[in-house]
């Protein structure tokens, strides 16, 4: 099971389907790495993103904290200032094929 964030305003902002965005959020590879099965999607704040969603992820956050600092570079690097009240699409995602 691992987990992918996705923060609506930048998807809004960079024009970018929730599928399309679930498929390149992929370790940021081109093409389809894998075939998912989305088994969970959850709507937070920013700042309510649970710690179970962080560790799901697979990142290696040592806490909440680390986890909302790492997302917040990831968002700025795209030009995406990302606050507590922001809302974020949490969706949890199995591997059903490795390709």
């Amino acid at each position: 099971m691992a987990s992918i964030p996705l923060h609506l305003g930048a998807l809004e902002i960079l024009g970018c389907p929730l599928i399309e965005a679930c498929k390149a959020a992929d370790c940021g590879l081109e093409g389809t790495a894998a075939v998912v099965e989305i088994t969970r999607v959850e709507v937070h704040r920013f700042a309510d993103v649970p710690w179970e969603f962080a560790l799901a992820e697979g990142e290696g956050f040592r806490d909440i904290e680390h986890l909302r600092d790492g997302h917040r570079s990831y968002y700025s690097q795209e030009g995406v200032v990302v606050d507590d009240d922001d809302i974020m699409i949490c969706v949890w995602i199995q591997v059903i094929e490795p390709l």
